[in-house]
């Protein structure tokens, strides 16, 4: 009886770690069409990506940002309406996502409605303003509306917790100095346009908007030190 006991002991154990051996593989798969999905987004293989995204669903992918991604991916190839049935399913899903409501503020940014944009990417920050790198990336979009809004100073509160994080580049710090140009707080602007200096991957075309953006408001000796760079 003991024997046959550790035979069924043993089989139950063997049919076990075989299972978890199929679900290790298959979430392996499953990783693999994801991560692959998101390389042909960036690369420009929409459609290619878009099957790879379906693939990864039907392997089992249960994270809701799947379909914003898919989403994302069916908005840069002109198609807007697959696009915001895709974001609207992944809110079905979990309408508090950070992922699915910054993606589907992109494709109201994208598609125009900057209103609507605003609304979810505002919903997508952590009210403790503890940001992420990735919500970082969502402050991102939402300066480039307060920009466009012309609401100078809520968009530099969005650009400092990036330039004093480590998610900030030279057009963050151009940004911000720019809002500080338009308040006329010329000072303050040339504080932010002196730290593009300091960073690795700048170019001539960066001190040209500086010096640009310092001529239209007649800082005309001050655009001249820049335009050296």
């Amino acid at each position: 009886m003991k024997r046959n006991g550790w035979k069924k002991l043993g089989l139950v154990a063997a049919v076990f770690v075989l299972g978890a051996t199929v679900l290790t593989g298959c979430k392996e798969e499953t990783d693999k069409s994801y991560e692959q999905a998101m390389e042909y987004t960036l690369k420009g293989r929409y459609e290619e990506a878009i099957e790879l995204f379906k693939r990864a669903i039907s392997q089992g992918e249960t994270d809701p940002v799947i379909y914003g991604d898919m989403g994302i991916a069916y908005l840069r190839m002109g198609d807007t309406e697959n696009a915001l049935k895709q974001m609207e399913y992944a809110l079905t899903l979990d309408p508090n996502h950070k992922g699915v409501l910054k993606r589907t503020g992109i494709f109201y940014m994208e598609t125009g409605d900057t209103d609507v944009a605003l609304s979810y990417f505002l919903k997508a920050l952590p009210a403790d303003k503890n940001y992420t790198d990735a919500d970082r990336e969502t402050l991102g979009y939402i300066g480039e509306i307060r920009m466009k809004r012309e609401e100078w100073q809520q968009a530099v509160d969005c650009y400092n917790p990036l330039i004093e994080g480590n998610y900030h580049v030279a057009e963050h710090e151009i940004a911000a100095g720019e809002c500080y140009v338009k308040m006329n707080q010329i000072k303050a602007a040339t504080q932010y346009f002196d730290m593009v200096k300091d960073e690795k991957d700048i170019s001539p075309r960066h001190f040209i908007y500086i010096y640009k953006c310092l001529m239209e408001a007649d800082q005309i000796d001050l655009a001249a030190e820049y335009f050296e760079y």
